[in-house]
């Protein structure tokens, strides 16, 4: 059978058929869940929730997800008028369990085996272990990444009300406080909606989204709950240039070089990212050059850095935001081999 699945995923054309032979390659050799074309869902029952892994795709690039629903939960968000009702617990992408995996390329016939051989192993090494981390009440406060919580942080509040566990709840709003310092503003808002009356609350014109909707989930189960203070930002690294991260300490532009795909991102668009960036983009890898973004089916980069496509797009997304912190998680490997500090 998984020969002949491997066939079929080799031989499929059109972006959903493809990604829809995977689906099906990936249950038969997961074996405890059942792949769903209609719903382009892997599906495991495990009363009274229901796992789900969800496959996206859009031109040959699939984006696979992990989900929890709770029929229990379900029920009790519905007899006690829950903000958001429904039955889903939580929700996370494969590119936050594992940021090098946030999407798989499955254009080229030859090597769409190893790019779903590359999807089950993430899933076995962190989606199903993460399915097993929100089982526990305990397991899911304490070790839970934070994007575990960012859409969908008051229906785990509202979980732990239903299963009798509120005396978790505040150290879960401490992390998300703590890890998560731009939820405050919203939550606050979401909190000041709470107290309104009915007709106030149909002028109210915030925007509403996760971290609102979790200020109100807590105003109604954790009514006395005071986030912590606001950490102070850590100093910015002195080899660090904000504003041109990808200068040198005597102001020198590092020649870059990209190499394979960067995601779906075009190589026009790379070339202005690293100008943005204050790098100057060369087209191929010599002796002269300085730092290489290797993405997918790179070639040879001789002896020179690599930096990851990924963290790359950190770093773009990093002084996209004025993240200095992010921007210096990023380049710390480099710094002193790309000679930041003179």
């Amino acid at each position: 059978m998984p020969g002949v699945l491997e066939t079929d995923l080799v031989d499929a054309s059109g972006s959903m058929s493809v990604a829809a032979a995977a689906g099906a390659w990936l249950a038969a050799q997961l074996g405890d869940f059942s792949w769903d074309r209609r719903t382009m869902r892997l599906t495991r029952s495990r009363p009274p929730r229901t796992e789900e892994i969800v496959v996206y795709h859009d031109r040959y690039r699939m984006r696979v997800g992990v989900w929890v629903r709770d029929a229990d939960l379900g029920a009790w968000c519905a007899a006690k008028h829950s903000v958001f009702p429904g039955d889903f617990l939580a929700g996370i992408g494969y590119g936050e369990l594992s940021r090098h995996h946030r999407e798989f390329d499955l254009k080229a016939r030859e090597g769409r085996v190893e790019e779903v051989t590359t999807v089950l192993a993430v899933t076995r090494d962190v989606a199903l272990p993460w399915l097993d981390l929100v089982r526990s009440p305990d397991r899911l406060v304490a070790e839970a990444a934070p994007s575990t919580f960012a859409a969908y942080g008051h229906r785990i509040v509202e979980w732990l009300a239903m299963i009798e566990r509120l005396d978790l709840a505040p150290a879960l709003l401490d992390r998300l406080m703590t890890e998560s310092p731009t939820w405050r503003a919203p939550f606050e808002e979401g909190r000041r909606y709470a107290a309104c009356s009915r007709n106030q609350r149909k002028k109210w014109t915030e925007t509403r989204y996760g971290a609102t909707y979790l200020g109100e989930v807590a105003a109604r189960f954790v009514p006395g709950y005071a986030p912590p203070p606001v950490p102070a930002p850590p100093p910015v690294p002195g080899w660090l240039d904000v504003r041109h991260p990808l200068r040198k300490a005597d102001g020198t532009a590092l020649a870059v070089a990209a190499t394979g795909a960067v995601e779906d991102r075009t190589r026009a668009w790379v070339h202005e990212a690293v100008a943005r960036l204050g790098g100057r983009a060369v087209s191929s890898v010599s002796a002269r050059t300085d730092l290489v973004i290797h993405g997918k089916r790179s070639g040879p980069t001789l002896d020179v850095p690599v930096m990851p496509a990924i963290d790359f797009l950190d770093l773009e997304r990093g002084h996209a935001r004025s993240d200095p912190t992010l921007m210096a998680r990023m380049l710390e490997p480099y710094h002193a081999l790309l000679n930041v500090i003179s």
